[in-house]
């Protein structure tokens, strides 16, 4: 039986992700779904940097809470130090009572810590590090790819991409 695999979805929000060309869909045969929420991800309603920890959890079935925030609502955080680094994803985690222990930044620690969880981050150390080299060249590639998405002109972004 397939189970929704995350939570509080927006009607607006797309019904499955595209993450590196692989289409996957809120539904996951991968395993069968904890029911209890044990992270809640907060992001904006769009894949970018929380896609690949929606999608790590979803096929490692977990189950977790998804908060999709508005850039109103993360600038408020932000001057309110509510926010454990500056930027997105933020991943709390949540205990068995679902209260709150703690929050983690940056999007690799996040999914390091899912994929733990999910028991697809290896415990060999060497698995790891291989693990973690392609995270860090997947980060390489997005801080230079990056800067392009603001270049309006499609003829010279096409150009700003081509000299990468």
């Amino acid at each position: 039986k397939l189970q929704p695999s995350l939570r509080s979805i927006p009607s607006s929000y797309p019904k499955a992700l595209n993450l590196f060309g692989l289409h996957l869909t809120y539904l996951s045969t991968m395993a069968e779904e904890k029911s209890e929420s044990s992270f809640r991800i907060s992001y904006y309603a769009f894949n970018g940097r929380a896609g690949p920890l929606r999608a790590a959890a979803s096929l490692g079935g977990l189950s977790y809470e998804d908060v999709f925030t508005s850039q109103e609502e993360h600038k408020k955080a932000k001057e309110d130090g509510t926010r454990r680094w500056s930027g997105l994803p933020e991943l709390t985690v949540l205990d068995k009572d679902g209260k709150e222990v703690t929050k983690l930044g940056q999007s690799n620690a996040c999914l390091r810590y899912i994929g733990k969880l999910a028991g697809s981050y290896p415990e060999n150390a060497l698995e790891r590090a291989l693990v973690d080299e392609v995270l860090d060249s997947c980060e390489d590639m997005n801080n230079l790819v990056a800067p392009t998405f603001s270049i309006k002109d499609e003829e010279e972004k096409k150009k700003a991409r081509l000299r990468l």
